[in-house]
């Protein structure tokens, strides 16, 4: 009750309180608690300079920036403790017109330019703090490491001494922090491939200045292809004129057929590729050549399979397809019934006589097939 009519109370001073209420150091913490502006500047120094009270003041949300730098510059002792300087660090250190900021170089209580836990919470407040990390920390690939995860604005001013997996960490972790900005990344560093793919990967966009070692890796090349088709012309001659290569490419974007070398561009395997993924494919390949007879030839090479392939599923459902019927037993009596062995034994006749046809049985490539002759219907071939 003392503490509520002495604290908020406006018009009763803190001197009105006895002396032993006010020398007592619980009491003046619940005070500073409920009103630390008012109770702290009534405080003689020995009581600020307890490490408590002063704790109370650097703590307490309501505390005001100039009774907060006055308890950090009245205790020192606050900047002895880990803990605390943290705190300090983060929530205060502007305040007081800089005397935070002097207090805690000046205190020599804990080398916090060596510190890498105190550190990393100060470059995360301000990036003025750069320019107090020691010549140690800036070796220490551990908290180097740290930085570039968390803190990336400061990679210009430690560029000179991070390598290409700290580069990958904040590439990964804030894909947009290079995008229009690749001069920071040392040259050099653009020799290693996990670096070339991890800027491939975030959207970044074929460096011609770097990159011409990597026009022969394939795995550079469909990277760049994933996250942007026309990339793919900055692939070698050698694979773009390699079958199996163009095939992957294929299965990433078709539209990569633009830069694919005329001597395997008709070939049967590139246009089932390419055709059963994309309609469009159909257009390009009756642009790009005013003869359509090697079209046409691919086209008569593909239905017929599939023809056979129907011809076979009427087969089964006008012949086979019956036996498998629950009708009752006297019903059951139709065309090959002595075929009704199980089902076991009719999928083996089904299959044996597929084969006999030369019917095509592999669903995949019936799939791709049927999407082929499809997508060369829908465009008129």
């Amino acid at each position: 009750e003392v503490i509520s009519m002495s604290v908020l109370n406006p018009k009763l001073e803190w001197s009105m309180i006895p002396d032993d209420m006010r020398s007592n150091t619980d009491f003046v913490i619940k005070a500073l608690q409920l009103n630390p502006d008012k109770v702290w500047r009534s405080l003689p120094l020995e009581t600020k300079s307890m490490f408590q009270v002063a704790l109370e003041v650097v703590n307490n949300p309501n505390s005001t920036d100039e009774i907060v730098a006055e308890a950090i510059e009245t205790c020192s002792d606050l900047l002895s403790n880990r803990k605390v300087l943290k705190h300090i660090i983060l929530e205060h250190f502007f305040v007081g017109r800089g005397t935070v900021y002097r207090a805690v170089f000046s205190s020599g209580k804990i080398d916090i330019r060596n510190d890498k836990e105190l550190m990393l919470a100060a470059l995360s407040r301000c990036n003025v703090w750069r320019l107090h990390v020691s010549d140690e920390l800036k070796e220490d690939r551990d908290f180097l490491l740290q930085v570039a995860e968390e803190i990336p604005g400061l990679f210009r001013d430690l560029a000179l001494v991070w390598d290409s997996e700290m580069v990958i960490r904040v590439m990964q972790k804030h894909p947009g922090f290079f995008i229009g900005d690749d001069e920071i990344i040392r040259p050099d560093l653009w020799e290693d491939e996990d670096l070339v793919n991890a800027w491939l990967e975030i959207g970044g966009g074929w460096l011609c200045q770097y990159f011409e070692d990597f026009e022969d890796d394939e795995e550079v090349i469909l990277v760049a292809t994933a996250h942007e088709w026309h990339d793919f012309k900055y692939a070698s001659h050698d694979l773009r004129k390699d079958k199996a290569f163009v095939l992957k490419a294929l299965s990433i974007d078709t539209r990569i057929l633009k830069f694919v070398d005329s001597s395997i561009i008709l070939d049967e395997e590139i246009l089932i590729a390419a055709i059963s993924k994309d309609v469009r494919c159909v257009d390009f390949f009756t642009s790009r050549f005013e003869d359509h007879s090697a079209l046409k030839s691919f086209t008569q090479k593909i239905r017929p399979p599939l023809q056979e392939y129907w011809a076979f599923q009427a087969f089964q459902e006008g012949v086979l397809a019956p036996m498998r019927s629950t009708l009752p037993a006297k019903k059951k009596r139709r065309t090959l019934t002595m075929l009704n062995q199980g089902p076991v034994t009719r999928a083996v006749y089904e299959s044996e006589i597929a084969s006999c046809l030369g019917v095509m049985r592999d669903e995949d490539k019936i799939a791709t097939y049927t999407a082929v002759s499809n997508h060369l219907a829908a465009w008129g071939v």
